[in-house]
């Protein structure tokens, strides 16, 4: 079974895409000291595992001294991975260019080459403009001011330019108390704001929106449109946060392409939260309009496949929880399948979320053998059964899903593995004994009229919660049960 732990090198090179992992053998194989091949072996042996399990090396490599000395192996294709991400310039965050930009200028003042350093001078800060990277333009310009004074020329114009940028990272500083002051509500309340806080949110709002912003600070500008979807959002007036939202797109996509190149994770992340809003609206035409504009958008946003697929994933699951049409799901079977290797890099909660969905789904359209793989890929994802409520449902669904394919033995062994998970975590709840109830009714009624009895109890028992606290639980299991409890 696969080890149920992290490993650095694992989660870099799956957080490669195809390109990446190309560059990093050219790389690899032109600057390497030692054996290369057997290395990109290595490399290859943990680009194809699905989930981190170093026996499977072991088993691959036996005796090999890349494996038996692992720690020495991860340190250097760590190494050289990075180095080869520096390498290329498509991967760079022009943040860290700029930085290496400094750290060169200021290299070439120490051993006195003033007019060098001046044209990368000149260079950088330009890039830094382009990129809205204003505190970096500040260090810039401190070290041109040094440049100045050594040739004893006048440096008015530069400390002029200098109160120029501290004003625009004032600016930003700003817009940035204002975008934590929104999200802390947020945190706070949700979307269930009590009237007061409704009307500070409504003034934060009306204040962020009246604010302007320099058209050379990129970052003041998404920040407040942003900030002024999130805060209509939490207010529940989610027409206007999406046109918040559609500003934001098309502001941003005006903007330099240095300054996107820096920032193509964070608008996809805004495009899904975009959805969320237009979710909201609880309308199934509107949220598919929505999709189709952040669709439109995305494709002109190169590379980051993962968080793409995170925001597709959004939209699928969300036109069919507004239509409970599941031929919706079956019409992105070959996607979903096609998209295993993506999965593996998303935040390990979101693919929590996402492959126990996907296993439901597949129950949903009678797909039970396509369910249970999909399960395996949730129980196999690291440390899952600390997400305590996720992983009972997949638990229960599993159990359900071996019923109706009669596999009795796996019924005992899962229901009794269950039972030990439930009991182990101490006092228990109400519903944690309805549960072990269901469980150990279901282990002792093994017929199929005894495990409808005890599928029919287990349902009624649910019914018998405390609605106020255990209303969402119960619809969730009662939604599960109705595909397998018989009717009468």
């Amino acid at each position: 079974m696969a080890a149920k732990e992290n490993d650095e090198l694992f989660e870099l090179i799956h957080a490669l895409n195809p390109a990446e992992r190309r560059a990093f053998k050219l790389y690899f194989e032109r600057n390497a000291q030692s054996d290369v091949t057997k290395y990109i072996k290595v490399f290859d042996a943990i680009a194809q595992m699905e989930v981190w399990d170093k026996s499977k090396l072991e088993k691959k490599f036996k005796g090999d001294s890349t494996i038996t000395y692992y720690s020495k192996t991860k340190a250097l294709l760590l190494e050289a991975i990075y180095e080869s991400l520096l390498q290329n310039n498509t991967t760079v965050l022009v943040y860290n260019e700029i930085q290496y930009g400094l750290n060169k200028i200021r290299l070439l003042l120490r051993k006195g080459l003033q007019d060098t350093a001046s044209k990368y001078v000149e260079k950088y800060k330009t890039l830094g403009y382009a990129a809205g990277q204003f505190p970096l333009v500040f260090e810039i310009l401190g070290v041109e001011e040094d440049i100045y004074n050594t040739k004893v020329k006048d440096t008015t114009n530069i400390l002029d330019e200098t109160d120029v940028v501290l004003e625009y990272i004032k600016e930003e500083q700003f817009f940035n108390r204002k975008n934590r002051a929104v999200y802390q509500y947020y945190i706070q309340y949700g979307t269930r704001l009590p009237d007061d806080v409704k009307l500070k949110v409504r003034a934060l709002q009306e204040e962020i929106n009246k604010t302007p912003h320099s058209p050379a600070s990129f970052l003041s500008m998404v920040k407040k449109h942003s900030s002024v979807a999130l805060a209509y959002h939490i207010m529940q007036e989610n027409d206007e946060a999406v046109n918040a939202m559609l500003e934001y797109l098309k502001l941003y996509f005006q903007t330099p392409e240095e300054f996107q190149r820096d920032r193509k994770k964070e608008v996809i992340r805004q495009m899904n939260n975009m959805l969320s809003y237009a979710f909201h609206k609880r309308d199934f035409t509107y949220y598919s309009g929505v999709g189709d504009v952040v669709r439109n958008y995305m494709q002109n946003i190169p590379g980051e496949e993962t968080a793409k697929l995170e925001v597709e994933m959004s939209m699928l699951f969300g036109k069919i929880s507004l239509t409970h049409d599941y031929s919706i799901f079956e019409q992105a079977l070959d996607y979903i399948e096609s998209s295993k290797t993506n999965l593996v890099q998303t935040h390990v909660v979101r693919r929590g979320d996402y492959t126990f969905n996907i296993a439901l789904l597949y129950t949903k359209i009678h797909r039970i053998d396509d369910s249970l793989r999909w399960l395996q890929y949730f129980f196999d994802i690291p440390n899952i059964e600390g997400r305590n409520y996720v992983f009972v449902y997949a638990k229960i669904l599993e159990i359900l899903i071996h019923w109706k394919l009669h596999s009795q033995d796996l019924i005992d062994s899962r229901t009794l593995s269950l039972k030990r998970y439930l009991t182990k975590k101490g006092k228990l709840g109400e519903f944690e004994k309805v549960l072990i109830s269901f469980i150990t009714s279901s282990n002792i009624n093994n017929t199929t009229k005894g495990f409808q009895r005890s599928l029919k109890n287990f349902k009624e028992n649910l019914a018998q919660l405390d609605k106020t606290k255990y209303a969402g639980i119960v619809e969730n299991y009662n939604d599960l049960l109705e595909w397998f409890v018989e009717p009468e």
